[in-house]
């Protein structure tokens, strides 16, 4: 122990007196280490830590199984029958998945995140209020719900400024007053971690999107905690033995036929939250986080290649030191031990700083990340045990790594042969393995340059795609209802007013009604379509349903192939119809005309007898990385004729925002709760991509940057060495220019080989990625070419310096060096 203090103790003189050296380690270790701890910081955020909750081990999800292995809520009456008949959870609670209400505080009317929970939804959880109190069992009775209302953190901050007084205040929702009783604390979100809380939470029976007593509504999530004692199997076991007589006994006599068989044959998912459920943030962002740290890993690699460079050549001008030492009576390893233990020392002081970065790399990153949320995000990235733990690993390998390296070369000197050779001749042995070292960086660093270009390359390709609609002209409005008191509104009639008044705006062109936003994504109803008559399973396919007015294809310029558009006249009281599109008309009918042909959707008794009107030309509509995604698309107005998404064709710009918000004024039944163009809405719909394109290209240029410093480092340290060559090589007649050359040639050389080996590792890394590419070859030639022009072109102008250097060096002076 106290030779490693002492080694210590050396070592921090050592640096003392070499502060360029030990600030160059340190900070080098710093960015390296801090890019790989703030990746692993949002990762731990989102998918390693635990609920901020009690005891988040005693946690349980449960979820049914429904058609195509979806995972589904649950009915009311289902709850009532699992909270009553259960025997392993000490409690259980529901709340909704979702939902927006219209929230009208001091007069100005807002849609806000709102959610619906039983009575025991707070005691479950075990959360505590910041400000008064939460929902209770009291406050749910049966079907007789109090009109109290919780809300978030959040919401209290934005919309009260904080004010402590809040509760107690009334705010109306969707039209019904509710009193405030309580605010969460800061950090709850529920069982979601990433998504921030709904703005406001009330009981259960107070919502008008959900009615209690409705036996088809699958619309609960259930949270239960273990009994002491109770394992997650238990609870599993249990439920599922209760499971077919529970949907036996909530099955609504309504449902029949093979609807009826798909809800008794609905399974039951019974899952440990001890990190809660899945949020849509944590689904989508989990693998471009492994993927960027695995690519920081890599230039956390370069940055250690580069440092173990550094410090071999800082090594071998000691080389008599540690041969004296040797000769002396110490060990081979007493010699060298001293480079391990200050390597690990300025690993430490690299460590330090790098959790300082990574506080504000990780909130930087959840910048990038989340800037086009539809849902607020709410994570916390403040460092804990396993982030402190992450960082000391990473400095420990980190400086073994780097100090072993020149210790290793050291230690296989011979003292006595060490301490009769010059500079010169003692650098040769380190040319070799330094040569290794900077073509191992080089190998990496294309790696990272491949990589980032195959990412470029997607995202411009998914800019340029074209989607088989529109966007250029086309502005999204989002509507939300004005809350009224028994209202009698005929929806369709209205909406077609609507329609008629936004058309005859002057900045206009045409409008129509979508029931998902475009692209969809997510939204829309999946299920699978076949032809009517046809029994075997082998004729379905996968297709998702949306709901639009007539208009829709001629405001998103989507071509017809066959067929005809939707016309008012396809209402209730009309047969159903419904356009497809060319692909699942192909899927369904090969070669034969699909007008007139009727198709089945699903088993909703409404939606087994369709006629198709029209054919429509393929669009990705939900997702343009899709490429096997039929659509199905049915009028509004033979449904309820609603449908929350106004698409218009015109000049881009507010005045059109604002001509359509007089037309609804007008009108008084809806406002706009958001509007943007659909170039702006696909551009969000990018953010992942563009995520990992521009950390990916930063990185990469930090990588060429690196290996370029690292290549002009050797490359100098080798004209120190061949000074005297140099000189007479020129005093035998060489010209300057043959040095340039010499000097050039043996950089391009190194880059070179560097390529060679790091070409089937780009390739094998881009391998692992593909899926994640859009339009674009793992092997794509110009994202090759590109990255081995780039590291080329790095290794010239690293190598240039040191050659002119060489080129200008005075012979007689040089002849003279030693």
């Amino acid at each position: 122990m106290s030779s490693l203090r002492q080694s210590f103790q050396y070592g921090l003189r050592s640096f003392v007196r070499s502060p360029v050296f030990a600030s160059i380690f340190a900070i080098s270790l710093a960015v390296g280490i801090g890019a790989a701890t703030s990746v692993f910081s949002l990762l731990n955020a989102l998918v390693l830590r635990p609920l901020p909750l009690p005891h988040p081990e005693q946690l349980v999800s449960m979820n049914g199984i429904y058609r195509n292995h979806a995972r589904v809520p649950i009915t009311s009456p289902m709850f009532a029958e699992l909270e009553r008949d259960q025997r392993v959870f000490s409690g259980i609670c529901g709340w909704s998945g979702g939902g927006s209400e219209n929230l009208e505080i001091d007069g100005k009317m807002s849609l806000v995140p709102a959610r619906s929970v039983t009575g025991g939804y707070y005691g479950v959880l075990e959360a505590q209020p910041l400000l008064g109190r939460l929902i209770g069992p009291a406050d749910v009775q049966g079907s007789q719900a109090s009109q109290v209302a919780v809300i978030s953190y959040e919401m209290w901050k934005r919309q009260f400024t904080g004010d402590p007084t809040v509760v107690g205040r009334t705010i109306r929702a969707d039209g019904k007053l509710f009193t405030i009783i309580g605010v969460t604390q800061r950090w709850f979100t529920g069982m979601k971690i990433g998504e921030e809380a709904p703005g406001i939470t009330i009981p259960a029976g107070t919502s008008q999107q959900f009615d209690g007593g409705n036996r088809t509504l699958l619309w609960l999530n259930v949270t239960g905690r273990l009994k002491d004692g109770e394992t997650v199997e238990g609870a599993r076991s249990q439920l599922q033995s209760l499971w077919p007589h529970l949907l036996e006994s909530t099955v609504s006599a309504e449902i029949k036929g093979q609807r009826r068989q798909s809800f008794l044959a609905m399974g039951l998912q019974v899952d440990q939250a001890t990190r809660g459920v899945d949020s849509n943030l944590r689904t989508k962002v989990t693998k471009p986080l492994f993927l960027l740290l695995g690519i920081v890993a890599l230039i956390l690699l370069v940055v250690c290649v580069n440092l173990a460079s550094l410090t071999l050549a800082r090594a071998s001008y000691r080389r008599h030191e540690i041969s004296t030492r040797i000769a002396l009576g110490a060990s081979s390893w007493q010699a060298v031990h001293q480079f391990v233990a200050e390597t690990m020392f300025l690993s430490g002081v690299g460590a330090v700083l790098a959790l300082v970065l990574s506080v504000l790399g990780s909130r930087l990153l959840v910048v990038l990340l989340t800037r086009n949320e539809s849902v607020p995000v709410l994570l916390n990235v403040k460092p804990d045990w396993r982030v402190f733990c992450f960082a000391v690993v990473v400095a420990l390998f980190a400086g073994l790594f780097i100090g072993l390296i020149p210790a290793w070369q050291l230690s296989r000197q011979d003292p006595a042969s060490a301490m009769r050779q010059g500079q010169r001749t003692l650098g040769r042995g380190t040319g070799v393995l330094g040569k290794a070292l900077i073509v191992s960086q080089i190998a990496i660093s294309l790696v990272l340059v491949q990589m980032a270009g195959l990412f470029l390359r997607s995202l411009e390709g998914m800019r340029t795609f074209d989607p088989g609609f529109a966007r250029a002209g086309v502005t999204e409005v989002q509507l939300a209802s004005v809350p009224r008191v028994g209202d009698t509104t005929d929806t369709i009639n209205y909406r077609r007013q609507v329609l008629e008044a936004v058309g005859n705006m002057e900045a206009a062109r045409s409008a129509a009604f979508s029931s998902v936003s475009i692209p969809a994504g997510d939204g829309g109803w999946k299920e699978t379509a076949s032809p009517a008559t046809s029994t075997n399973a082998a004729d379905a396919a996968a297709a998702t349903l949306v709901e639009v007015s007539p208009g829709f294809f001629k405001t998103l310029a989507i071509p017809f192939v066959s067929g005809r558009d939707f016309a008012w006249t396809d209402d209730a009281h009309h047969p159903r119809v419904v356009i497809i599109d060319s692909l699942l008309a192909k899927q369904l009918f090969r070669s034969e005309s699909a007008i007139g042909k009727r198709i089945r959707f699903g088993v909703q008794p409404d939606f087994q007898d369709l006629e198709i009107v029209g054919v429509s030309q393929t669009a990705r509509i939900a997702d343009v990385r899709d490429a096997d995604a039929p659509m199905i698309f049915a009028p509004t107005q033979q449904d309820n004729g609603y449908a929350g998404t106004l698409l218009v064709r015109g000049s881009d710009g507010a005045e059109l925002t604002r001509d359509v918000d007089a037309v609804l004024q007008s009108f008084g039944e809806e406002y706009s709760s958001s509007s943007r163009t659909l170039e702006a809405s696909s551009e969000r719909t990018l953010v992942y991509e563009q995520m990992t394109a521009t950390l990916s290209t930063f990185f990469a240029s930090v990588a060429l940057v690196v290996a370029g410093f690292g290549l002009f480092g050797l490359m100098s340290y080798a004209v120190n060495l061949r000074t005297r060559e140099i000189g007479v090589r020129m005093a035998m007649g060489s010209q300057r220019g043959g040095i340039l050359r010499l000097i050039l040639r043996e950089s391009v050389m190194i880059t070179l080989i560097g390529v060679g080996v790091g070409l089937p590792c780009a390739l094998a890394a881009s391998r692992v990625v593909a899926q994640m590419l859009f339009a674009t070859s793992f092997a794509d030639p110009v994202a090759v070419i590109s990255a081995a022009m780039a590291l080329l072109l790095t290794g010239m102008a690293a190598g240039l310096l040191p050659a002119v250097r060489a080129m200008r060096l005075n012979p007689m002076a040089a002849l003279r060096h030693d």
